[in-house]
This record gives C-alpha cells, structure tokens and sequence, in this order.
C-alpha cells in the first residue's frame, strides 16, 4: 500500500495522530497511523456493535480523509462524518445549529451507545485519549444540555 502513495499523501497522513495500542507514538508508522485514523467507506463493515478502528483497518472498506480525520471526538458530537456511496467521497453533516467559531466534533465511538466507563476505556485503548467532553464531564444527575437544530443556542 505505501509503495503506492505519493510521498506527500504519506507526509499528511504521518502529521495525523497515533495510538499507542499501534506502536510507539515516538516512532509513528504508516500502518498504525492507519489503524488509529482509518474510517468506514462500507456502513455493512460497522454494522456491529464494537467494531474497532484497528477491524476496519483490516479491510479495504477503510480510508484516512486528512482533513475529516483532524476532527477531534466528543462524546456528545456536533456533527458526523460518513461515507457518501454516491459522491463517492467522506462528507460531514452538522447534527444541530453550530454557531460560528465553535468547534466541529464527531464520535469516534462505534455505533450502539456506552456508559462513561466503558467510552473511556474504549478511547483510550482505541485512540490513546481520555476524554474531557461534556458528556464526559458531567458530575452526578446533571443533564447534559443538547443543542437543539435550528435553536438558535
């Protein structure tokens, strides 16, 4: 696979991140750049529940958008990115208003939902991150305050 990609696409994708479950992040490699960042080009491949990046990097369902994959994770997201069959291309969609200025995110969690505890292990040993979203923040019966479209907030 490397053999045929243009040294500047292999440039991009090395300033991506890697996870330590993918080796050494002082000594980044294309293959676990890959397994960290790769997304699904086939929805059948991640139609099960807990379907992890490093399965879809097996595949040739997968690919690594350099600029969709600089989206960072929130449990609580303000968008998604899929795959569009017809465009032939990875798209993002906006899940409610996001006012200007405020950061895009996305879920890298598998379809299917999980408690804080098991998001957290599953991000950390999938992506090497602990995560501090809002969702993740919240402390005891707090609610999670979603943003509604077209809301305005």
């Amino acid at each position: 696979m490397a053999a045929k990609l243009l040294p500047q696409a292999v440039e991009a994708i090395l300033q991506l991140s890697q996870s330590p479950r993918h080796g050494d992040p002082k000594m980044q490699t294309l293959l676990g750049t890959w397994q960290t960042n790769a997304l699904p080009i086939n929805y059948e491949s991640v139609a099960r529940p807990g379907t992890t990046n490093s399965q879809l990097a097996s595949t040739k369902d997968a690919a690594i958008f350099t600029s969709i994959c600089r989206i960072n994770h929130s449990c609580a997201p303000n968008a998604y990115a899929e795959w569009n069959g017809r465009l032939r291309r990875e798209t993002v969609h906006a899940v409610c208003h996001i006012p200007a200025g405020q950061e895009l995110t996305i879920s890298y969690l598998p379809p299917g939902g999980m408690e804080r505890q098991a998001r957290q292990a599953w991000l950390m040993a999938e992506h090497g991150f602990t995560c501090h979203c809002k969702r993740c923040s919240l402390m005891g019966d707090a609610p999670l305050e979603w943003v509604q479209p077209n809301s305005g907030k």
